[in-house]
């Protein structure tokens, strides 16, 4: 139901929204839509790409999952240069 929710706030919303779509990815995240998650994570990371914040370990995880492993490791270097 939350995943609902928040594809309808997406829609709703009009434009891209970073914070709707970290949750949105998240959700997706947690209901096996990994290819999914990891566009709205994309989208949300670009959004916010001077601002390198914690999500963005969870946008790793799922790059992780769907197989790009460089991916997610430059994400994980970034994060880590951010909070060492």
């Amino acid at each position: 139901e939350a995943l609902k929710d928040l594809e309808l706030s997406s829609t709703l919303r009009g434009r891209p929204d970073a914070i709707i779509l970290q949750n949105l990815a998240r959700a997706k995240e947690l209901n096996g839509y990994f290819d999914s998650a990891e566009r709205d994570y994309a989208i949300a990371i670009s959004m916010t790409s001077n601002e390198v914040a914690p999500f963005w370990l969870r946008s790793a995880m799922v790059q992780f999952q769907i197989g790009d492993k460089f991916g997610a490791f430059d994400l994980i270097r970034r994060v880590e240069n951010r909070f060492p």
